[in-house]
């Protein structure tokens, strides 16, 4: 990371008059992480992480002869799925006189960024270490359709998929779009204004999934655009999740409110004029597809 200076950044010193502070950061909404299993592994418990699921059960249609018993035990498979512990980190130096003479919320905006850059990383290990490996992928083509909703929908439910525990009651399957995804199903057909005003469709895009209102739901899905929508040759990937579809396990600290470590200049005892900081953030993560049968993949041309 490069050092943070006057000379860097000398554009936000008080050498003139500023009219405004700093501005809001148009950070990307991050909503993958939140629909995961979390777990936080305990110390000196090594960097392997297991989950465990029990096979499903199939009905037992032939009938016993009188007084006998089943020739052999049902057998109970467990599927295990495995992932590392790894670390992830990354650190702003800001120069001793350069957060001296920056403008006020200078140092703020620093400890913002830090948390938002490791928020991101853990979302997008979420998308592309996750959910990326999806092994069906539906095709929307040139634009997403409410048509491709149900069809996620009817294969959720073809395989007996939960709705997830996040979204209200618990009571739908949680879908993670683009904003051009989700304005091209709102532009299907049509459109009219009584249509669009509606506030609980498109106002509901960008609400917490606990607040919003079932009648935002299609198909049994709510949908939520994300900014971090992964983008792979022209192509947007989006996801329509179950309950308990992939696993995020962290390590000495909580991965929805990562740490960010300050080092102020006169503890860098490694530089010999104490004349910088720095402002980093770590975590110990993994993440991994626990089931396949509970999530699908949709993706469509970015336009």
């Amino acid at each position: 990371m490069a050092r943070m200076t006057t000379g860097t950044n000398s554009n936000i010193l008080n050498t003139e008059f500023f009219a405004k502070r700093w501005l809001e950061v148009l950070r990307e909404e991050l909503i993958v992480l939140e629909l995961a299993v979390k777990e936080q592994a305990p110390r000196n418990s090594g960097k392997q992480v297991a989950w465990h699921r029990m096979a499903n059960v199939t009905a037992k249609t032939t009938p016993l002869a009188e007084g006998a018993d089943p020739t052999s035990p049902t057998d109970l498979v467990a599927t295990i799925v495995n992932a590392t512990l790894q670390e992830f980190g990354a650190y702003f130096e800001p120069a001793k006189l350069f957060v001296s003479t920056a403008i006020t919320g200078t140092m703020t905006e620093i400890v913002e960024a830090a948390a938002h850059e490791a928020g991101i990383t853990f979302d997008t290990l979420c998308l592309t270490d996750a959910l990326g490996d999806a092994a069906t992928t539906k095709d929307a083509g040139t634009d997403m359709t409410a048509d491709d909703l149900l069809e996620a929908a009817t294969f959720l439910n073809g395989n007996a998929a939960r709705s997830h525990r996040a979204t209200p009651g618990g009571s739908f399957y949680a879908g993670i779009f683009s904003a051009e995804q989700l304005f091209d199903m709102a532009g299907e057909g049509t459109v009219t204004w009584a249509t669009v005003k509606r506030d609980d469709f498109a106002a509901s895009w960008l609400k917490p999934f606990r607040g919003t209102p079932a009648s935002a739901a299609l198909y049994g899905i709510l949908p939520k655009i994300s900014h971090n929508i992964q983008v792979v040759s022209s192509e947007e990937f989006a996801y329509v999740i179950a309950d308990q579809a992939f696993g995020a396990v962290s390590i000495d600290g909580d991965m929805m409110n990562p740490r960010v470590i300050i080092t102020n200049p006169e503890q860098r005892v490694d530089k010999p004029l104490r004349n910088s900081g720095t402002v980093g953030w770590w975590g110990a993560f993994a993440t991994e597809l626990l089931d396949d049968n509970q999530v699908r993949e949709i993706k469509s041309d970015v336009t």
